[in-house]
């Protein structure tokens, strides 16, 4: 999406952590404190803090040091909340992390839980989420408001209508819950709402708005399940990102361009 990205490597795994057995997982907390170092004594200044899977409460801990440590006036500050899916937290986490993760999201601009992580931010049940039910969403986006009053939370993965349906991203606005959705493909496929947190992040990186960046991020994450389905792709291989990546960055490249046009 054009967008100089510095990876800071929260772990080292040897596959996905869903779908397959016996996976390797290497915590890489030691190198937070000698990247951020490093990072401050060569000036480096960053336009936006974005944070997925973290791997234990000292990279909690830790991720929030750099983000104080780091963040500017107009620094963004993204927080995928990845903490579980489908109404179970994953293997990897415990529930020291749970609330540690609820103190990191105070400090975020964006914060994109999806119906599972929304539940355990808010000490809720995953199965009392309202789907279809906008004002009763608006409800659990309050809840979710009062633990980062600055921060804008999008929840991903809400379903509406009928069979097979549309799944979707929930967001509050002017007091009102909305959901921008996608009709909703018959695969399942670990990793999208990483997707979509981080296409989100480079559309408003690359000077889209919300709502298109919303609408941009879905139209990618919908598409990439849907040629995977096509490929007859396993479940647990995630989704083929890659065949669309031309795509997504055509988009944001097109959109500077006639930014800076006008």
């Amino acid at each position: 999406m054009g967008v100089q990205c510095v990876p800071l490597p929260t772990a080292l795994l040897s596959s996905h952590t869903d779908g397959y057995k016996d996976f390797v997982f290497e915590d890489t907390a030691r190198l937070f404190e000698p990247y951020a170092r490093h990072w401050r004594s060569e000036g480096i200044v960053f336009d936006a803090i974005y944070c997925g899977f973290l791997g234990s409460y000292e990279q909690i801990a830790k991720t929030a040091e750099i983000i104080r440590m780091f963040r500017q006036k107009n620094t963004l500050v993204v927080v995928d909340p990845v903490m579980g899916d489908h109404g179970a937290i994953y293997k990897t986490y415990t529930a020291e992390m749970c609330e540690g993760m609820r103190g990191l999201v105070a400090l975020a601009d964006i914060v994109t839980p999806n119906v599972t992580e929304a539940a355990i931010l808010c000490g809720r049940r995953y199965a009392d989420f309202p789907h279809g039910d906008l004002d009763a969403i608006a409800e659990w986006l309050v809840c979710l408001g009062k633990l980062a009053p600055r921060a804008e939370f999008l929840i991903t993965g809400v379903m509406t209508g009928g069979s097979p349906g549309s799944i979707g991203v929930a967001r509050l606005k002017h007091g009102t819950a909305r959901v921008i959705s996608r009709p909703m493909e018959p695969q399942y496929y670990p990793g999208t709402g990483d997707l979509f947190a981080s296409c989100l992040v480079g559309g408003l990186m690359g000077g889209t708005n919300m709502e298109d960046s919303i609408n941009a991020a879905a139209d990618f994450t919908r598409d990439a399940i849907m040629i995977s389905g096509r490929a007859g792709l396993p479940g647990r291989e995630g989704v083929l990102l890659e065949a669309l990546l031309p795509v997504l960055s055509r988009y944001n490249v097109a959109y500077r361009t006639i930014t800076n046009d006008e």
